[in-house]
């Protein structure tokens, strides 16, 4: 491949996401890692005090500073990438050092510009200070989808051939996990609804548990996910008789909960990607409900609803429970869109950025 063949500049990732509980961006940032590692030449550099969550990339890592956080990343970690004026950073996790401009920049999405108020007023301030500044001095951004490089446009006014869509990929290590009943649970195929993700005001998880509440015709909500000290969780997520909040799930529950649920629910009002998205067609589940902002994604693979109307949302699931809908037409038309985004050559998009 002739983008393969260009002369690469020695290249250093960002390495904060591994010192964090994989979430989304984490999981987009170890996935990049592991499918770049055969074509591209890199280091991973972390606090030099870090402490990891795994070993996974142990041979790539360079440790250096004392600092930690925001603060390891605004002032030790541009040092250390100046150091070798050829060297480029790049950052999978939507954030960077402010004063460096020979790195790549990751944005997942604009949620904070979006709605501050989902967030704490700390992290939507720094975020809509910082975002815009690296956007602007950076070489080129990555993110995952068409939809989220025409909002960097329009509200950031970056220009087109700046950005570089790399989209997101179910991870091997979720695909090859063998399938385990999540213990203590006292979960039955086929009598319990899905969700996937952490208490974000933005993924709208409220409205569907209000229906569950008081029971929904014998069936569980199932929540598969934790929180996030940055989420502005005013209403907090409870367990009950008809809802199960799991807390952090391993894969191979996670992969048994997409396999045996009646569907999977996503009533997010804002996604830039959204792995769960693609996760479900994985996993052969057999629905995705959402409005129109996933579309790009998910296609005809799905049945929408309007995320803010209760009404419509309890009638949708009720044509679920009653075999109104053909399910099998849908896993279907999932399971071609999923091959697609898997088949996809990200290392050549990412280098494309990375030498522009």
């Amino acid at each position: 491949m002739d983008s393969l063949t260009t002369k690469q500049p020695e290249i250093l990732i960002n390495g904060r996401f591994l010192t964090q509980q994989v979430s989304g961006v984490q999981a987009f940032a170890r996935s990049i890692c592991r499918e770049i590692s055969a074509a591209i030449n890199f280091k991973i550099v972390i606090p030099g005090k870090a402490k990891l969550l795994d070993d996974e990339f142990e041979d790539r890592i360079v440790r250096f500073g004392s600092l930690q956080g925001h603060l390891w990343e605004q002032l030790e970690l541009p040092h250390f990438v100046k150091r070798k004026p050829d060297t480029v950073l790049l950052n999978l996790c939507n954030t960077g050092p402010l004063n460096l401009k020979n790195q790549v920049i990751t944005i997942h999405d604009l949620a904070f510009r979006k709605n501050p108020n989902w967030f704490n007023p700390f992290f939507s301030s720094f975020y809509n200070f910082l975002i815009p500044r690296i956007c602007e001095t950076s070489k080129a951004i990555l993110t995952v989808s068409q939809t989220i490089k025409n909002e960097l446009t329009d509200h950031y006014g970056q220009a087109n051939d700046k950005i570089f869509v790399v989209g997101n990929k179910v991870g091997d290590t979720f695909l090859d996990a063998s399938e385990s009943i999540p213990p203590d649970l006292n979960l039955k195929q086929n009598q319990f609804f899905l969700m996937v993700g952490s208490d974000d005001p933005r993924k709208n998880f409220g409205m569907i548990e209000r229906l569950f509440k008081n029971g929904f015709h014998d069936t569980k909500l199932v929540i598969a996910g934790g929180g996030n000290r940055n989420f502005n969780t005013s209403q907090k997520l409870h367990n009950s008789e008809h809802i199960v909040i799991t807390g952090y799930i391993n894969e191979k529950e996670l992969k048994w909960l997409y396999r045996n649920s009646l569907a999977f629910i996503n009533p997010s009002l804002y996604e830039g990607f959204g792995i769960p998205n693609l996760g479900h067609v994985a996993r052969d589940c057999s629905y995705l409900f959402r409005h129109s902002g996933v579309r790009e994604i998910c296609r005809d693979a799905a049945i929408y609803f309007d995320p803010t109307d209760s009404h419509a949302i309890e009638s949708v699931l009720e044509n679920i429970l009653h075999n109104n809908v053909n399910r099998y037409s849908v896993i279907s038309k999932g399971k071609g869109i999923f091959e697609e985004f898997q088949s996809k050559n990200r290392t050549s998009t990412l280098l494309a950025a990375l030498t522009r």
